[in-house]
């Protein structure tokens, strides 16, 4: 399974998401897309397997991926303070890869619906989501 965390600003979400991803199972490949050096970076140290950085390499890898993480924002052009571009937007939202979100008020969007954890929280139920997909695609 080919698994990709998106971030931009500091990288501190996609840090912790990719830390505890590996945490889970050190053998699955998580691949690290900072939308700037520092969120790279960051990821980077937490263990991703692989990173890269800014808008082609986003474009490029989500194309093959199983799975995109992050926060809500990578998903609306212009959001985390006008870092994510129309066009990484477009690319993540058309790619197959099944999305799993985090509900993050950074573009003036709000999630009905999405519940009132707090970040910590939310960050574990999303690697518990993902390896439950995980598994769904593996016994399909």
């Amino acid at each position: 399974m080919n698994i990709v965390v998106v971030d931009g600003q500091g990288g501190s979400i996609g840090a912790s998401l990719v830390e505890k991803i590996k945490n889970r199972n050190k053998s699955v490949k998580v691949c690290g897309l900072g939308v700037n050096y520092f969120a790279s970076k960051a990821m980077k140290r937490s263990g991703a397997d692989i990173t890269a950085t800014g808008e082609n390499a986003i474009k490029v890898n989500a194309k093959d991926c199983d799975f995109i993480l992050g926060t809500t924002g990578i998903m609306i052009a212009n959001s985390l303070q006008g870092e994510i571009s129309p066009k990484i937007a477009k690319a993540l939202a058309k790619s197959d890869a099944t999305k799993i979100l985090i509900p993050f008020d950074c573009s003036n969007t709000i999630i009905i619906g999405s519940s009132d954890k707090s970040l910590e929280e939310n960050i574990d139920r999303a690697v518990d989501k993902l390896f439950e997909q995980m598994a769904n695609k593996k016994a399909l």
